[in-house]
């Protein structure tokens, strides 16, 4: 089926910007999208800023392309503008990314004109030959005839990157031939892997002069070292290309080391190194660094977080710095893409770095403050971009994710994520050696009054907790008695399968555009639509036969509602729907509410035998229902819970030895005398942790 016609190829001259830091990626990605229909137009572009950016080589050049009619990249006032010339480079980074042979021709004069200029345009050509591929090798012949040395540099780097037997042989047999550059020969024919080029490699040596001999022995060793890094050019090219403000253009690869340290005399002030036997070059292995680099703070190996080595003590807060920072650039620039926000990122680092040294010591502090702010915002959008986040709204929620599980992994010294005291009740005096209010049968002093459950909720739900500190609920602070007639004086904490504090979040939202809103929503891989009433369900993929349901999303009418059990993931989902439909969505509000809270409005209101029930009641077996659905989940994780009454060890630890199972089953046995207390509709049944853990037989 042929493609339509793209009106957007009809300005190409955008790619012709004039700031070397300001890469247009989203009309470089739809100019790929048109695919043969871009090559000729981005061809013409490419050669109008050849003509004002590169000096003739008087060599002759392929013949100027006209642009088709309408289709003028530049009009001649601005490319005649030689004190604000055209950046050519993201012309030819397309080109590359198109792989189509009808380029050749002017990436390799870019390659002869630019190759002792500076060399981001001559590696991005280089770079887009290699893409080509094996139809690039009579170009690339061409070029390797050239008297100067600089251009036969560049043609044997792009036939080092092409794996192919007849770039290979070209090289080898250039060993012989081209004296003048057999160091560049040796990193070339290192890149193609092939063991067999070792001694061809050391019979070159002996011709080498005393500079080249490093470089040749460098190559031998790694194709010995079997060292298969992968080519920058191979990297997703929006960030390969992106400026790097150290170098104040993209990284070089070894093609333009080669060259500057040539043409700058670098090579011929080394130290000359003595001809070495084979075998001597071969044991001279360089270490491998198998051992962790260590902080020097605590003495832990470096934390990498979103994408920046940091002391693992201060990981969780250099990552919520990010997520504010990102915040802070989408708040006073109004960016929602992430490149948007590279781009500003590296213009502001690069305006750092130009501007003097301050000479104050707080001016200096405030200088290197600042430009690790920038490098730590920079490296967290590579760092979301190269896992498919691509919005600020999304990266952000990316971020308080991988915070998170920092925290969960390393600690969370400075208490980000600490979990909210548990709810205190007044309770009666209590003596050591009474029995224990909570119903265990056991004394206070050897139950709840035990010091490692000091300042721990208590009851029996308590005890299936684990003693874990809860969070009471979020609009008073206070049980309501209806919950606390459930659950007795103590209240479980209610957590995700995550570990963060259960809460009934909502948002709502009213769609400008439902269909439209619905679209890209089916769009998303983890969002599951519900064909029986149009809603979504939105889970994690934990592996090819499990997922976890993070929340829910319901259409009605003009209306959306996201429907999450924690804060963090109404988070996380308000930030997808962000990312996903923002323009047909307008944020309205967002609702909370306990679980517990919710457990208590959701009984009866009228007096105990008034036979009235309020048009909000909940019948019993509903509210039954709620009952159980709600214990269910949060006794869910109970088998592997270390628990105080078993001595800190889990249940399904301690059912492997008989005396473990006959403590287990004391335990659940206490826990069903108080459930048998109650209500027939506010009991619990355990049976089924009687089952999972196979001591049914002892109930």
């Amino acid at each position: 089926m042929a493609r339509p016609p793209r009106t957007a190829l009809a300005v190409p001259a955008d790619l012709l910007i004039r700031a070397s830091h300001s890469m247009p990626v989203r009309l470089m990605e739809h100019l790929l999208e048109a695919g043969d229909e871009a090559v000729e137009p981005v061809l013409a572009a490419l050669d109008r800023a050849l003509r004002q950016v590169l000096p003739p080589d008087g060599q002759g050049r392929s013949e100027e392309r006209e642009p088709p009619e309408g289709e003028g990249p530049i009009d001649d006032e601005e490319g005649d503008d030689e004190e604000d010339p055209l950046m050519p480079l993201w012309a030819l980074v397309v080109l590359g990314e198109l792989g189509d042979p009808a380029a050749l021709p002017s990436l390799a004069e870019t390659i002869r004109r630019g190759a002792r200029e500076s060399y981001p345009l001559p590696l991005a050509a280089a770079e887009a030959m290699a893409k080509i591929g094996p139809a690039a090798l009579p170009t690339l012949e061409s070029l390797a005839a050239d008297p100067d040395p600089t251009c036969r540099i560049w043609a044997y780097g792009v036939m080092g990157w092409i794996r192919h037997d007849a770039a290979y042989e070209f090289l080898i047999q250039a060993l012989s031939r081209d004296a003048e550059c057999l160091d560049a020969l040796g990193a070339a024919i290192q890149e193609h892997r092939r063991t067999e080029a070792i001694p061809l490699l050391y019979e070159a040596l002996q011709r080498a002069e005393p500079w080249q001999r490093l470089d040749v022995e460098g190559a031998i060793r790694d194709l010995h070292m079997e060292d298969d890094l992968e080519p920058l050019h191979e990297q997703d090219w929006r960030l390969r290309y992106r400026p790097e403000p150290r170098f104040g253009a993209m990284v070089p690869g070894w093609p333009a080391v080669a060259v500057i340290a040539r043409d700058e005399g670098v090579h011929r002030d080394r130290d000359p190194v003595p001809l070495r036997s084979l075998k001597e070059i071969l044991a001279d292995v360089p270490p491998r660094d198998e051992e962790p680099e260590l902080c020097e703070c605590c003495g832990e190996p470096w934390s990498t977080g979103a994408g920046v080595p940091v002391c693992p003590a201060t990981a969780v807060v250099v990552t919520m710095i990010q997520h504010a920072v990102l915040g802070r650039y989408r708040d006073e620039y109004e960016f929602d893409d992430l490149f948007e926000v590279m781009t500003e990122v590296e213009y502001d680092w690069m305006e750092a770095l130009d501007r003097p040294e301050p000479r104050s010591r707080r001016g200096r502090d405030e200088r290197e403050d600042r430009l690790t702010e920038l490098h730590m915002v920079r490296e967290a959008c590579r760092w979301l971009i190269e896992r498919g986040v691509e919005s600020v709204g999304g990266g952000r929620a990316a971020l308080l994710a991988e915070a998170q599980r920092l925290a969960h992994e390393l600690g969370d010294p400075e208490g980000i994520f600490a979990a909210r005291e548990p709810v205190k009740t007044q309770g009666p005096e209590v003596g050591r050696n009474d029995p224990c209010p909570c119903g265990s049968g056991r004394k206070y002093k050897k139950c709840c009054g035990h010091p490692k459950r000091a300042g721990r909720p208590s009851g029996p739900a308590a005890h299936a907790q684990g003693g874990r500190g809860g969070s009471g609920p979020k609009a008073s602070g206070e049980v309501g008695p209806a919950v606390a007639d459930v659950f007795g004086s103590g209240m479980p904490r209610l957590s995700t399968f995550d570990g963060e504090p259960v809460s009934f979040g909502r948002a709502h939202y009213r769609m400008t555009d439902p269909e439209a809103v619905r679209d890209a929503l089916r769009s998303f891989p983890d969002l599951d639509e519900n064909p029986e009433d149009g809603s979504f369900t939105w889970f994690r993929r934990i592996d090819d036969d499990e997922r976890r349901v993070l929340g829910g999303i319901r259409l009605q009418g003009d209306k959306l509602t996201l429907e999450c059990m924690s804060d963090e993931r109404l988070i996380r989902g308000k930030a997808l729907l962000q990312e996903l439909a923002e323009a047909h969505l307008v944020h309205r509000l967002d609702t909370a509410q306990d679980p517990w809270q919710a457990v208590d409005e959701a009984r009866p209101t009228g007096g105990r035998g008034s036979g009235r029930r309020s048009e909000d009641d909940i019948p019993p077996e509903i509210e039954a229902q709620l009952i159980q659905k709600v214990l269910g989940r949060h006794y869910s994780t109970w088998p592997d819970e270390p628990l105080p009454a078993l001595d800190g060890r889990t249940a399904r630890e301690c059912v492997k030895t008989a005396k473990g199972r006959r403590d287990v089953a004391a335990l659940l046995q206490s826990m069903d005398e108080m459930e048998a207390r109650k209500p027939p509709t506010q009991r619990y049944d355990f049976g089924s942790l009687w089952a999972e853990l196979g001591i049914e037989d002892l109930r």
